[in-house]
């Protein structure tokens, strides 16, 4: 349904909301018509409503996520309430922690309990397949979406019903009380250019998901690069869209965090040696990693060849550093060591879910 015959509804019916109401427009309407058409009559156009209201299916995968999936799905709740109909879906990835438990509490969600744990990809497919709707919605169970979020939805709504083969969204924005990692090293990528969108805040539709067969089930990190690039090349539009504002909960807040968070997204880029030719990230994190072993390998042996690697590997860090984030603050310069230094070490995880 477009925008000019939902307003046109509401005023029909005595609205004046500046916001399209669907559960106030069911009410409006049985007030109306109750005293003079049948029970079957006005059955019949909630019907035609509701199948026309605004409306979205959220999926949420989970694994091992009692820290936030409750935090998460209160405030889609908060958010949503009211506004239209939504379905939210929280796909368990065999979690062996309260996952399961703290969701089974809300009420206004459905829980898909998968009996073994499986890759992100595949429990997003697993989500959008018994989805209600045809609009589709991906989130993460540490993401907070906003009322923003949801006002920008409401506004995009009539371009993508007209405009199936779409996909839109945006990077997440820093938790909502951010950390020192979080200001240091994240706000610096939130400022650069997108290429795609994460797939923890990324909104589509059905049509699309059928068209380019869902997201890649054998990757274990970066589905979201490889779900865009292929959507671009079978001519979907992607839309960023910061307008989808979003809060990420679980950047890391401690160097340890950090590392681990770094080492499992780095996996995605060992998937073969073309993929890790193609990754200027995977190239660099190598290098530099072989350049600081080598260098303290030489240091029993040549005083003045450690000293030529280890500054060679410094200056190489130093030029990344300058090239992706434009700066040379000491806190970028040396977290950026510790992140070649994870996403070196991704090759002894790379075959673990």
């Amino acid at each position: 349904m477009d925008l000019h015959r939902w307003f046109g509804l509401m005023r029909q019916f005595g609205l004046t909301d500046n916001q399209p109401t669907y559960a106030e427009l069911i009410r409006a309407y049985t007030e109306k018509h109750r005293h003079y058409h049948s029970d079957a009559h006005i059955n019949a156009c909630l019907q035609t409503i509701t199948e026309n209201a605004m409306n979205i299916s959220i999926i949420i995968p989970a694994y091992n996520e009692e820290n936030y999936i409750l935090h998460c799905l209160t405030r889609i709740i908060d958010c949503f309430k009211g506004k239209m109909e939504y379905e939210v879906i929280v796909v368990n990835n065999a979690s062996t922690d309260k996952t399961q438990l703290i969701a089974s509490k809300i009420n206004a969600v459905k829980i898909i309990n998968l009996g073994k744990k499986v890759t992100v990809s595949s429990a997003r497919n697993v989500g959008w397949k018994v989805a209600k709707f045809d609009n589709i919605c991906f989130i993460d169970a540490d993401v907070l979406l906003t009322n923003e979020w949801v006002d920008e939805y409401i506004s995009f709504y009539e371009y993508l019903e007209n405009n199936r083969f779409t996909i839109t969204g945006c990077r997440y924005e820093l938790s909502e009380d951010p950390g020192f990692i979080e200001t240091s090293w994240f706000s610096k990528i939130a400022e650069s250019s997108e290429t795609y969108i994460d797939s923890g805040n990324l909104i589509t539709t059905k049509e699309t998901l059928l068209k380019i067969s869902g997201f890649d089930e054998t990757l274990i990190t970066g589905e979201d690069v490889d779900f865009c690039s292929r959507a671009q090349a079978s001519s979907i539009k992607m839309l960023i869209n910061r307008n989808f504002k979003a809060h990420h909960e679980g950047y890391p807040k401690s160097l340890e965090q950090f590392y681990l968070r770094e080492r499992w997204h780095g996996v995605g880029d060992l998937k073969s040696w073309r993929t890790f030719l193609r990754s200027k990230v995977a190239t660099f994190s190598f290098l530099f990693t072989f350049l600081i072993l080598l260098s303290l390998l030489s240091l029993p042996f040549n005083i003045y060849l450690f000293l030529l690697l280890f500054s060679v590997s410094l200056i190489l860090n130093f030029v990344a550093v300058m090239f992706r984030f434009k700066t040379s603050k000491i806190d970028i310069f040396f977290l950026h060591m510790i992140y070649g230094f994870a996403r070196t070490s991704s090759i002894f995880h790379r075959k673990k879910i």
